[in-house]
């Protein structure tokens, strides 16, 4: 397979020194050289954290070249608050001396560029790039494809509120690169937030991965002899005892045995404290996109107060903190002050059933209350029942009327005064003095019909009425399609 040539501009940085390990180790791509910029880190920094990568992987025959210290016009800002003193999350790896180039970033890519078209991976502001273009135009005009991880789409900006830091950095250069390839009639692919803010990886989750084997799974079909395999992995996680729900009948023993090959316990939150900032940095940069906002960022007495507390409600708890404080908070830096205003300050401790409870018995009791408790609301009912029919009894009024049925309070007392079982037939109607007055109007209540289909067709003929009949625009508003429409109407014969 022919490999696909390229030049990695850069300024490691952590996730830059990612990329440039998965780019050595990768059988499709041979990387020409590397190029530093100043940017998440002074280009000399860049330059000697590079090295360290390079000789990490045993790749030292990869020549690095020291490119631009300074943006085009404005001043030099890194983000070494982000990636550690050393740039590389205070790694502090061993220094690699010597392996100084003769010739400068820029002059690199214009003699590579003038003998061959390579694709130029650019992962930091594109300072390089620029002084190019000024430099040599004609070489920048025989890059391949130019792959440039910066910018936003639809996600918030990590610098400013719509600012990604790879061109508010240098946006003078960005503007120029992106000029230039426009006039060329030439295109850019641009990794932007909207993809890197999609991962994160954590100490914890790292190890996990690293203990995983990569296997082949062989399974025999149901009525088949023959082995077949397959590449499908089953992931299943609960929060339950579930050898404790097998011996308890609640969990078939079989599949338990089939799902349970590799278990992995994930620890609670309070146990891997060491995650809990970068799980508040995630969900803070989740909800600061949601909510069309700059990300909240800790002090370090904030994380402090994060790492001590208990999070009894584990994660969950955790990313209802950071939206809480995400929301509400106008200040988009947080000190220790400002978290312990969200989080319980006496982190009580719930009351829980210890181990030593037999669950099952616990089961059956639990069902028992359950049953008590309506046998006590229905006993509580007739209660309250009967007080009503008392009221009544007392309170009716003795009126003059014409007694074709039985009055209220008599009907009342019958059932109250006659033994289970028996019946006590309606008193003759009584013939007695009669009061006009006494009548009053009744309303007919008409019953609401809960029919799906009737209320379709209710809401068909409204649509149809309130759009003059045409039916393009009464599916519109009925949020269906036209041919289902015409359907409905053959439906219901609502066509005339």
């Amino acid at each position: 397979m022919n490999k696909r040539k390229i030049i990695i501009d850069c300024d490691p940085g952590i996730d830059d020194s990612l990329a440039i390990m998965l780019a050595l180790k990768s059988p499709e791509v041979e990387v020409l050289g590397i190029t530093i910029v100043c940017g998440n880190s002074p280009v000399k920094m860049g330059f000697e954290n590079a090295k360290k990568i390079l000789e990490h992987m045993n790749r030292l025959d990869v020549p690095v070249y020291i490119g631009e210290n300074k943006p085009l016009k404005r001043d030099y800002v890194n983000a070494l608050d982000t990636h550690g003193a050393d740039g590389l999350g205070e790694s502090f790896l061993p220094r690699v001396l010597g392996y100084q180039q003769e010739i400068g970033a820029v002059d690199f890519l214009a003699d590579v560029l003038k003998k061959e078209k390579v694709s130029v991976i650019a992962l930091g502001p594109m300072t390089n790039l620029a002084k190019l273009i000024q430099k040599d135009p004609e070489a920048f005009d025989q890059i391949e494809e130019l792959v440039s991880m910066g910018g936003s789409f639809k996600s918030h900006g990590n610098c400013s509120p719509v600012a990604e830091y790879n061109y508010w950095c240098d946006p003078d250069a960005a503007a120029l690169v992106y000029d230039t390839l426009y006039k060329n009639g030439k295109m850019i692919h641009m990794i932007g937030l909207d993809v890197t803010r999609k991962i994160v990886l954590t100490p914890t989750i790292l190890e996990y991965i690293c203990r995983l084997d990569k296997e082949t799974g062989e399974f025999i079909r149901v009525g088949s002899s023959k082995v077949q395999k397959t590449n499908v992995r089953v992931i299943a996680a609960t929060n339950l005892d579930i050898p404790q729900a097998v011996k308890n009948g609640k969990f078939r023993e079989d599949l338990y045995y089939r799902l349970n090959t590799i278990p992995i316990t994930i620890p609670p939150l309070r146990e891997r404290k060491e995650d809990i900032p970068l799980l508040f940095r995630k969900f803070a940069a989740d909800f600061a996109e949601k909510y069309r906002m700059p990300a909240i960022r800790l002090t370090e007495d904030a994380v402090k107060v994060l790492q001590d507390f208990r999070w009894p409600g584990n994660i969950r708890q955790l990313k209802n903190v950071t939206e809480q404080i995400s929301v509400i908070e106008q200040e988009r830096i947080a000190d220790g002050a400002t978290l312990r205003k969200y989080i319980p300050e006496n982190d009580p401790m719930l009351p829980t059933l210890t181990g030593g409870h037999d669950k099952g018995d616990a089961s059956f009791a639990s069902e028992r209350e359950i049953l008590y408790k309506i046998l006590f609301d229905m006993k509580k009912d007739m209660n309250d029942l009967k007080r009503l029919v008392y009221d009544l009894m007392q309170n009716e009024p003795q009126q003059e009327t014409v007694v074709t049925e039985p009055t209220t309070s008599l009907v009342l007392r019958n059932l109250y005064n006659q033994e289970p079982g028996q019946f006590s037939p309606a008193p003759s109607p009584t013939m007695i003095n009669h009061r006009e007055d006494r009548i009053q109007d009744t309303e007919a209540v008409i019953e609401e019909s809960f029919s799906i289909e009737e209320k379709e067709r209710e809401l068909i003929l409204k649509a149809l009425e309130k759009n003059h009949g045409k039916r393009k625009l009464a599916a519109k508003d009925l949020g269906i399609s036209e041919r289902t429409l015409y359907r409905k109407l053959k439906e219901y014969n609502l066509e005339n």
